[in-house]
């Protein structure tokens, strides 16, 4: 499969166990296979001196991917504004926060003219689940054909609980930007050659039939 996004997670352990803790995903798939969006990465703040997460863009990606701070609602953190990423640069804003036991997951692939959103949130170990905060939406270009979210027209949202694993999914159905329209118009016109060469099959073989018939002699 073309144009993996590689999984990533935001937040580590150590904070996402506290329960103190606001996550809001806000991203928008185009047609041409780019996302563009925002990151929420907060937890409850101590003080005002607190800046809580902080996180940086990741290396190359510093055009694309702005860190602001974040202050809001007594979190702090860090917000993440980003601009026409592809799948797998999607995938590297892990890099921000990474580790191997990152609880927050989300990937988005392609296979064909269908593009496969997923997601794993762990909130097993929340501690304080009336300060959790965790959000995910997505918005793409085309019809959403299955989802285990909250669907509206082409976007999906998800607010996964306390205490449990949550697994995100969502496929949606668009075309495949890299197929060009030379392609698309090699491929009908080679489709309705097929369709010609087995009308000519057909008439030739009605035409061979007819040739076979008996002559029918007239009457004396």
């Amino acid at each position: 499969m073309r144009g993996v996004g590689t999984a990533f997670g935001l937040l580590a352990v150590a904070v996402l166990a506290t329960g103190c803790l606001r996550v809001q995903v806000a991203a928008a798939v185009r047609a041409d296979d780019t996302v563009t969006g925002e990151i929420v990465i907060a937890s409850v703040a101590a003080d005002q001196n607190d800046a809580g997460a902080v996180v940086e863009a990741p290396d190359g990606l510093e055009a694309r991917v702005e860190a602001q701070p974040y202050r809001q609602d007594g979190y702090a953190g860090t917000r993440l504004l980003f601009n026409e990423l592809t799948f797998e640069e999607f995938g590297r804003l892990g890099d921000v926060a990474g580790g191997e036991r990152n609880r927050l997951r989300l990937q988005l692939r392609r296979a064909g003219d269908l593009v496969l959103f997923s997601g794993r949130v762990d909130l097993l170990q929340v501690a304080a689940p009336e300060r959790l905060d965790v959000a995910v939406r997505m918005s793409f270009p085309g019809r959403v054909t299955s989802t285990n979210g909250q669907q509206t027209d082409e976007e999906v949202s998800w607010r996964p609980p306390a205490g449990q694993v949550s697994d995100l999914s969502a496929t949606v159905r668009y075309a495949d930007p890299a197929v060009t329209p030379w392609t698309r118009w090699a491929a009908l016109v080679g489709g309705m050659t097929g369709v010609v060469v087995l009308a000519v099959l057909l008439l030739a073989l009605l035409a061979h039939r007819r040739s076979l018939r008996p002559i029918e002699q007239p009457a004396d």
